[in-house]
C-alpha cells in the first residue's frame, strides 16, 4: 500500500515497518470516515457529494481530486458508475438506485403532507428530514418532518398535530412523522453530534422557506462536522399563512392562548414522561427529549446504536485496509459561552475541530 500523493496528506514518517499500519493523513481520513458513515445507511456517494459532505476537514477541490485518485489507486475506494464506495460494499450502488427510484414516487406524498401541515396553527417553518431529505426512501420508510412553531406555542401546535393524526387512518400516518418541534425563538439544537449535524445539513425547507435562514444560522455549529458544505439557498418565495391557520390562531393568540399553551405543556409532558419511562435504560439522551421549548421524539434508540456502529465500522476498516485513521470525535460539547443561544439576537459560535497535522 503506497502513501498518498498530496503533501497535506503525507504520513507521519517517511518509512514504517511493514507490520505497522499506514498512518493516514487528514484529507484521506476525512474521506474514508465520510464513506464509512454513509455506508451505515447503504448510501454510496457521487464525487460532488463526497466533496460537499466530507467530514471534519476543509479540503480544496484540487486536493480532493488528488486524494480521491490516491484512495482509488490504493483500492480503498471503488468507483461504480457515477458512485463511489468503500472496497467490499459492491452492493450499495444498486441499493441506492432502487431507493432513489422509490423516493421519486414519494414526491407527491411529501407535497400533500406539507400542504396539510402548513395549516397547523402557529406553524412557522417546516423541514423535510430523514432519508427523503437525502433523496432516497426505504420500502418501509415514512416522511420525517421538523416543525418550527411560534414562540410560546410549541405544545399548542403539537396538540393540533395530534388531532390531525387521530383523524388519519393508521395506514396513512407514516406520511406525517412529526418527531421534532422547536419554537422560532429557541432554534438551537443542543445535540452536537455527527448524526445531528448530518440531519441539520441535509434538511430541506418545505414551507415558509425564507425563514429557514434563521434556523441554519442558529445551528451553524454543524459546519464543524461539515466544513465543505453550505446549505442550499431556499427560494425567496412570498409567505402568506393559509386562511385555516389564521382562523385557528385568532382566538389563541392572547391570554386565552397562553392559558391553553400552559395546559397543553403540562398535559403533554406528563403524558410523554410515562412513555419516556418505558424506553430502554441504555438509550441515548439525544433520542428523546421533552420540555416547554422542545419536543424530540426519537423513541427507537437509533442515535446510540448508530454511534456504536460507526466506531465498529472504523475499527473494521483499519483492520481490513491496514491503516490508522484519525479519530475525530463523534460529538462535541460546547465550551462555556458556546451553548445554543436563545432567540435570533445571539448566535452560537461554530465549534472548530482542530485539524491534525501529520
Amino acid at each position: 500500500m503506497t502513501t498518498l500523493v498530496t503533501m497535506m496528506d503525507a504520513p507521519r514518517h517517511n518509512a514504517q515497518p511493514q507490520d505497522e499500519p499506514l498512518v493516514m493523513g487528514p484529507a484521506s481520513t476525512a474521506m474514508i470516515l465520510t464513506m464509512a458513515y454513509f455506508s451505515l445507511f447503504n448510501h454510496p456517494l457521487r464525487e460532488d457529494e463526497l466533496l460537499r459532505y466530507c467530514h471534519f476537514f476543509a479540503i480544496s477541490p484540487a486536493a480532493f481530486r488528488d486524494t480521491l485518485g490516491a484512495l482509488l489507486d490504493q483500492g480503498i475506494l471503488v468507483k461504480s458508475g457515477a458512485l463511489f464506495h468503500l472496497r467490499g460494499d459492491d452492493a450499495l450502488p444498486a441499493i441506492r438506485g432502487e431507493r432513489e427510484a422509490r423516493a421519486a414516487t414519494w414526491r407527491v406524498r411529501v407535497a400533500r403532507s406539507a400542504s396539510v401541515l402548513a395549516r397547523l396553527p402557529f406553524l412557522r417553518g417546516l423541514f423535510l428530514s430523514g432519508s427523503l431529505s437525502k433523496g432516497t426512501q426505504d420500502e418501509r420508510g415514512d416522511i420525517d418532518f421538523l416543525l418550527v412553531t411560534a414562540g410560546n406555542r410549541l405544545w399548542t401546535t403539537r396538540f393540533f398535530a395530534s388531532l390531525l393524526l387521530k383523524s388519519i387512518p393508521e395506514s396513512g400516518r407514516r406520511n406525517f412523522c412529526m418527531n421534532y418541534f422547536l419554537p422560532e425563538d429557541r432554534l438551537g439544537i443542543p445535540d452536537r453530534t455527527l448524526f445531528s449535524a448530518t440531519e441539520v445539513a441535509c434538511l430541506k425547507p418545505l414551507w415558509n422557506t425564507p425563514g429557514s435562514a434563521a434556523f441554519f444560522k442558529q445551528n451553524s455549529w454543524f459546519r464543524a462536522f461539515y466544513p465543505n458544505l453550505e446549505p442550499a439557498a431556499p427560494p425567496e418565495a412570498p409567505h402568506r399563512p393559509p386562511f385555516l391557520q389564521r382562523l385557528l390562531e385568532w382566538p389563541l393568540s392572547g391570554r386565552l392562548g397562553d392559558r391553553f399553551e400552559a395546559w397543553a405543556t403540562q398535559w403533554f409532558i406528563h403524558r410523554l414522561s410515562h412513555q419516556l419511562a418505558t424506553l430502554p435504560p441504555d438509550r441515548s439522551p439525544e433520542d428523546f427529549r421533552i420540555g416547554p421549548w422542545e419536543y424530540k421524539g426519537h423513541t427507537k434508540g437509533f442515535h446510540g446504536r448508530l454511534r456504536k456502529a460507526w466506531h465498529e465500522r472504523l475499527n473494521s476498516l483499519e483492520a481490513a485496509f491496514g491503516v490508522q485513521l484519525i479519530r475525530w470525535p463523534w460529538g462535541r460539547t460546547p465550551r462555556p459561552g458556546q451553548a445554543p443561544a436563545e432567540g435570533f439576537a445571539r448566535l452560537p459560535v461554530p465549534l472548530r475541530i482542530r485539524r491534525h497535522q501529520l
